[in-house]
């Protein structure tokens, strides 16, 4: 499968031979580097297309994530979104992202694909990679659940902020910031908070530094509170059960 690294149209209607002659589309070469990332880093959207549909048609969906996943073996630890994003390959990232690569899986020194395309000064993929943020912090719920139901963005991770860094050298690095129901919560949004949840699997009862309960909490959207409550989760100091209905009642 060398043709897949190459973008040219010729290349491309060489890997749908090969492909359509038996070649395998999960084959690795020695340094575990998969056709896939080899078409990410060369840009080539119709290999990728190729060869995710290949894939997709011959293994379950569970596999099938695992592949279009996969991190080399060697070297970075990168997955083909991140070879895509550091190359400032734009077709590459988009076929990626519609055939449901996540957008948060981290290579050997923890960064993300958005992160590559930052550090790399590619200001268009990032823009593509910034797609659950911008939906997160501008209120665009619905855009959150169709990103997570499509498996970019798994909609319990949190969103990457870009930071501005003073010094010598201008310069950008991501950041975290809250998750798709953490934004919904603190908006107090609670038709939202029941989308993220119900249809796109949010965790409502999710602990760690900021929780959804305590986001909301800390927005004073008590309404949203007891939505959560009602879900079963908990908050940081925990209640007597009748401390809990108390709550609920006081939200409703």
């Amino acid at each position: 499968m060398v043709a897949a690294a190459n973008g040219a149209r010729d290349d491309a209607h060489a890997a749908k031979s090969l492909l359509a002659a038996g070649c395998s589309p999960f084959a690795t070469d020695i340094t575990g580097r998969s056709a896939l990332h080899r078409a990410a880093a060369a840009d080539s959207r119709a290999v990728i297309i190729a060869l995710t549909a290949a894939a997709s048609s011959r293994v379950d969906s569970t596999t099938y994530r695992t592949f279009v996943n996969a991190r080399e073996a060697s070297g970075m630890g990168q997955t083909a979104l991140h070879c895509a994003a550091a190359a400032g390959a734009d077709t590459a990232v988009a076929a990626l992202l519609r055939a449901g690569a996540d957008a948060t899986v981290l290579d050997a020194n923890f960064a993300s694909p958005l992160a590559k395309a930052v550090a790399h000064g590619q200001s268009s993929c990032a823009r593509q990679l910034f797609a659950m943020t911008d939906a997160a912090l501008d209120g665009d719920l619905a855009t959150c659940v169709a990103l997570a139901q499509q498996g970019n963005w798994p909609v319990d991770v949190r969103v990457e902020l870009t930071i501005e860094v003073a010094g010598s050298i201008a310069r950008s690095v991501t950041r975290t910031g809250p998750t798709p129901l953490e934004a919904a919560a603190r908006c107090g949004n609670i038709d939202a908070v029941c989308s993220l949840v119900d249809e796109a699997g949010a965790d409502p009862k999710r602990l760690g530094d900021v929780s959804p309960l305590s986001a909301a909490a800390g927005a004073g959207c008590l309404a949203v509170c007891g939505n959560f409550l009602m879900r079963g989760a908990q908050p940081a100091a925990a209640l007597t059960d009748g401390g809990a209905a108390l709550i609920r009642a006081a939200c409703v």
